[in-house]
């Protein structure tokens, strides 16, 4: 039976102050209720407001927060952007750009939004009207809709949930009580929060409210067109530059930075084209368990091989090591809305990194396996060009024996293909490319992402919506195969790409993947028969 600590988290902080600041770390809430108990639980003195026209945005003191207002439009930047096409670092000067651009045209408006690196949310307000995008990946989440008679916009559910005394939907308590969703990627199917009230919005999709919320896509907005052989060396210069830019910028604008590195693609691909910068950060691994050690090790090989130091953080694998460990377990997993259930090591890896990391901004490669075709891999069989609703279910979770829930979920998932116009490609984007990048990325990986805030900032330079889109001038088995990476990743370095350094991930190891494959057939095949079967 799934267990829930709200009543003990709020006991023990309401009796001592020592994990405040660990409670909904880096997380915003934006409504139009004024909230008179900001000393008490969840919020004990630790959050500031901000008037946004007739809202009010509130911030948790960790949270960078930003507002302005000019003719009418009032608007609010949640997080960290900076503006790798313009050069402009600063997160006041691009929200006025987004308004006078919005004042003007909303492609205008757009256009910037897409041009952003960063993890954020941009609210504009107009009256009692609301205008809300995120980030290239969603990793700044958005969560929105009305409870207790008011209008609700947060990066975490549970908060609003404690707010306004909100329950779990019964569905909801079923899928966490259930086996098969821990066997499985770990986040709710389609749109849905915790609660009837909250919906999740997607990355490329803009959200309005006029009297109520709508939602549309914004991107893409433009057919995608394949490379020539003779367009693909600029393509790659190109990204290179644009990818350069987002590392001088991220190292410009943030002290005493730390690039996570591993001997996986993504992050040797950062460690390649910050080549002529690496005395302005340090290089770092853990290891939490032994496949980690592993590309731990891989790491410090290249680094040694490029004559650049490496920090090698190797986390207690005796949870008794760690103080107060059982009750910070208990608040990632509050925080977290309870829908991730991170593994053993993953939460002594979080625990331990808060009170032992030399660094205050970590640089990850995350939202890279967008441009990756990341999903084929993990099945033996050829996924189909067009998803159905069941095929959303069998990659979110498994299923066994558990066939209302798999249906609920294939309602869960019809509706928002429905909703965000996922029911096919998309101006000639591969429709399981949009799914990884609008669903396991916009949910899981960006609730995983938050969590990991849980120790400090965390700033991603894949994370641009235009740089994204370069990599889609390649085929699909181009980017299956990492050609364009590995291109990428020559012209930085060519002795990072020489040195044929590379930990193959255990999440596709054979085994892991025969049973990957086995599901994926009993779920679409098996289980019901046909693609337009698979749908109802």
């Amino acid at each position: 039976m799934k267990r829930f600590y709200g009543d003990e988290i709020r006991r023990r902080l309401d009796s001592e102050e020592k994990y405040r600041e660990l409670l909904f770390p880096r997380c915003y809430l934006f409504t139009d209720k004024r909230l008179t108990d900001n000393d008490r639980y969840p919020f004990y003195g630790r959050w500031s407001g901000a008037q946004v026209g007739g809202y009010t945005l509130y911030a948790q003191e960790k949270t960078h927060a930003y507002t302005a207002e000019r003719d009418g439009v009032a608007a609010a930047l949640v997080g960290h952007a900076f503006d790798p096409f313009t050069g402009v670092l600063d997160e006041n000067e691009i929200l006025t750009a987004c308004i006078d651009a919005w004042r003007r045209d909303e492609a205008a408006f757009f256009d910037i939004v897409n041009r952003i690196t960063g993890v954020f949310v941009i609210i504009l307000a107009e009256g009692e009207r609301l205008t809300a995008v995120q980030d290239c990946s969603g990793m700044q989440m958005l969560y929105y809709g009305r409870a207790d008679g008011h209008i609700w916009m947060t990066s975490a559910p549970q908060l609003v949930g404690d707010v306004c005394g909100l329950k779990r939907t019964e569905y909801v308590m079923r899928l966490l009580n259930s086996r098969g969703y821990y066997r499985g990627s770990r986040f709710l199917p389609g749109d849905l929060s915790p609660y009837e009230e909250l919906t999740r919005l997607g990355p490329n999709m803009v959200l309005r409210y006029d009297g109520e919320f709508t939602q549309r896509r914004f991107f893409p907005v433009t057919e995608r067109r394949e490379l020539s052989e003779e367009e693909k060396p600029r393509a790659i210069e190109e990204i290179y530059s644009l990818f350069r830019k987002n590392i001088e910028m991220i190292l410009e604008k943030w002290d005493s930075a730390a690039l996570s590195l591993s001997g996986g693609t993504d992050s040797k691909t950062t460690l390649a084209c910050a080549n002529g910068l690496y005395d302005r950060f340090m290089r770092y691994s853990f290891a939490s368990k032994p496949s980690e050690k592993q590309d731990a090790d891989a790491a410090a090989e290249i680094c040694k091989k490029l004559g650049l130091s490496h920090k090698l953080y190797v986390i207690p694998e005796d949870e008794n090591e760690i103080e107060d460990y059982d009750f910070l377990v208990k608040l990632i997993d509050h925080n977290t809305s309870y829908l991730c259930a991170f593994y053993k090591n993953e939460l002594r890896k979080y625990i331990w990194l808060s009170r032992n990391h030399d660094y205050k901004t970590e640089i990850k490669s995350d939202a890279s396996e967008i441009g990756r075709a990341i999903m084929q891999r993990k099945y033996r069989v050829r996924l189909p060009e067009v998803l159905a609703p069941r095929h959303f279910t069998a990659f979110h979770a498994r299923y066994f024996f558990e066939p209302s829930l798999m249906r609920a979920a294939d309602r869960a998932n019809r509706s928002l293909m429905e909703k965000t116009g996922l029911t096919g490609p998309i101006k000639g984007y591969e429709h399981l490319t949009l799914y990884f990048w609008e669903v396991r990325m916009g949910s899981w990986a960006a609730t995983s992402f938050h969590s990991q805030q849980f120790f400090g900032e965390v700033v991603i330079p894949y994370n641009n919506r235009r740089l994204m889109d370069m990599f889609y001038g390649f085929t699909y088995d181009e980017r299956l195969n990492d050609v364009p990476h590995r291109l990428l990743m020559k012209r930085g370095n060519p002795a990072v790409a020489d040195m044929n350094i590379h930990v193959k991930d255990s999440y596709f190891d054979k085994k892991r993947i025969f049973l990957e494959t086995v599901y994926y057939l009993y779920a679409t095949r098996l289980n019901v028969f046909g693609r337009k079967k698979a749908g109802k």
